[in-house]
């Protein structure tokens, strides 16, 4: 080999080789961090960090049309105190009775009962059920009705009365936050029996209710 090719060979080999070092150590690296990558899927921090972000996806999916199982609380009647404001008695209807609920997802009921003496006596029950037809997180938009009894007796009345309400009604619930619910309805209702009549009316706030589940 003669001189000149020589000299070109080293000047080329020395001029290469820190970029086919450099190379090599970044070839090095990568396969480092392909091991790394590898570690960190198969590691159980990362399946539990995988698991969470699935079950909050299907939370999230879940949301609409959630059952929310048994609650607690307490309604106002649409149209039971009708009767006890026509005879002007102090009793049902001008507070709220306690009251149960069960929400099944696609509708849900709810149930009260009352019972109250101060020379008059009351005595009520009654139980509804609601279809939700639009659901969201936070809000649903129901419609249903029900059927209440008010049994009224005491001092003032020569005897007892006793009235059947018939409650056709709208229904929002606003969740505050996931488990409590504060409820407006608005509706028509019919009285059969000592205080027939009809009412259409609504309640800004007709009820609160906890749900347990």
């Amino acid at each position: 080999m003669n001189k000149p090719r020589l000299t070109t060979i080293v000047v080329a080999a020395l001029a290469l080789g820190p970029g086919l070092a450099a190379a090599q150590d970044f070839d090095d690296d990568f396969d480092d961090f392909d091991d790394d990558f590898e570690d960190f899927e198969e590691d159980d921090d990362f399946e539990d960090f995988d698991e969470v972000a699935l079950e909050e996806d299907e939370a999230a999916d879940d949301e609409d049309g959630e059952e929310r199982g048994l609650g607690v609380g307490a309604v106002v009647p649409m149209g039971s105190g009708g009767l006890a404001a026509a005879v002007g008695a102090d009793v049902f209807g001008i507070g709220a009775a306690p009251a149960a609920a069960y929400d099944l997802g696609e509708f849900h009921l709810d149930g009260y009962i009352q019972f109250s003496t101060n020379g008059n006596t009351s005595f009520a029950l009654g139980g509804r059920f609601f279809y939700h037809l639009v659901e969201h997180s936070r809000s649903d938009l129901s419609a249903g009705g029900g059927l209440s009894f008010l049994n009224l007796s005491g001092d003032e009345f020569a005897e007892s009365l006793q009235t059947v309400f018939i409650e056709g009604s709208a229904k929002i619930r606003m969740f505050i936050v996931p488990q409590v619910s504060l409820e407006s309805s608005a509706g028509l209702v019919a009285a059969v029996g000592d205080g027939d009549g009809f009412q259409l009316g609504g309640q800004v706030l007709g009820g609160i209710t906890y749900y347990i589940d």
